[in-house]
This record gives structure tokens, C-alpha cells and sequence, in this order.
């Protein structure tokens, strides 16, 4: 088989070990889906940009870049891997002395991640490492044709479900992670990306 990459021959981790848990791959729709079906819709803000965070014994209070100020018993931050609220909340902690050393340093890049939708809203992703950095079209596409003949561990190969996805539900994209030690204090509890 072709295919370009990189070797690594550091000891494999076990997932749960590196990050805290077996991974699973779900949207940011669907979990704010999920959050929205078990929080009552009002108390529910989409579409702010969150300036500050402050907190004390009985409330959170939230400072939007449009002049709203929210107050709440609890703040979930599900606005992604850039989260102002993690900003906040991490700016707030390393004032005071609290933020772990680790968490200020940035995310790492190791992979690129091909993420196709299949047919009936099923989702299947593989990571592999690729020397290219464009993320437009040609990119997904060219990663398609690259690896078309992977085997996977469901006994085809990778071009069956390529072959069997919509090429406008395909899209290459950088897996920055990092493993955050700090993902609440308070009332403020960070998920998502």
C-alpha cells in the first residue's frame, strides 16, 4: 500500500489512559441537541459571545459582547475548542494563583482527520496522519484517493464508505488536542471540543 506518513515509535498509550476516556465522536450539534432536550429552553443562550464570567456562592454571571448580562445556578461552556468560556474561566483561575502549568500551555497538532457522513446520519471518522496542510476540497479529496484502498477493521475498505457518502458531507480537518486538567471550577463546567 502507498501511502504517506509519518512513524511513530513511541509505546502506545491506551486511549483511556492518555485522555480520561475511550473516545466518542459526536458533533457539537448534536451535543447541544442533547443538552437542549434535558435543559428547559429558556434558560438555553445560542449565538453569544461570552466577554466575562464571574462567580460567587450563589450565581454565575455572564457578560455578552451585545450588553446582556445573564445569571445563572450554573454555566455549561459547549462553544468549542477555542471555548471563551474556557478562556475565562482558565484568565480567572491563573489571577489567583489556581491554573495548573499545564493548562496554559497551547494544543498540539499531530493528525488530520477525514470525517465523512454516511448514508441515514451515520458518521464514521479516520485519523491518519498526511503531510499536507491545504483543508480546502481538492485536500479532502485528494485524502480520499489516498487512502480508498485502507482496510478497516469492519473487513472492507475505506473506499466502500467513500463510495457510499455524499462528496458535500466530506471534510478534512486538524485534530488539535490536549488534555485539559481543568474543566470546571465553581459553577462553570467546560464540554465539547
Amino acid at each position: 500500500m502507498d501511502t504517506i506518513g509519518i512513524y511513530s515509535s513511541r509505546k502506545p498509550l491506551d486511549i483511556k489512559e492518555r485522555y480520561g476516556e475511550y473516545p466518542m465522536i459526536i458533533s457539537r450539534k448534536e451535543l447541544c441537541s442533547i443538552l437542549a432536550d434535558h435543559v428547559p429552553h429558556h434558560k438555553i443562550k445560542f449565538g453569544k459571545r461570552v466577554l466575562e464570567i464571574r462567580q460567587n456562592s450563589g450565581e454565575v454571571i455572564v457578560q455578552c459582547s451585545d450588553k446582556s448580562v445573564h445569571h445563572a445556578d450554573i454555566l455549561v461552556g459547549a462553544d468549542g475548542a477555542y471555548s471563551a468560556v474556557r478562556q475565562c474561566l482558565h484568565n480567572s483561575l491563573d489571577a489567583k494563583g489556581l491554573l495548573p502549568k499545564h493548562d496554559t500551555t497551547p494544543m498540539g497538532y499531530q493528525y488530520d482527520c477525514l470525517v465523512r457522513y454516511q448514508d441515514k446520519g451515520k458518521k464514521y471518522a479516520e485519523e491518519t496522519i498526511f503531510k499536507q496542510s491545504d483543508w480546502g476540497e481538492d485536500a479532502a479529496e485528494q485524502m480520499c484517493r489516498e487512502y480508498r484502498g485502507l482496510r478497516t477493521s469492519y473487513g472492507f475498505d475505506m473506499g466502500y464508505l467513500m463510495d457510499r457518502t455524499p462528496k458535500e458531507d466530506t471534510a478534512k480537518v486538524m485534530l488539535e488536542e490536549k488534555f485539559y486538567k481543568t474543566w470546571f471550577s465553581g459553577r462553570v463546567v467546560l464540554t465539547g471540543d
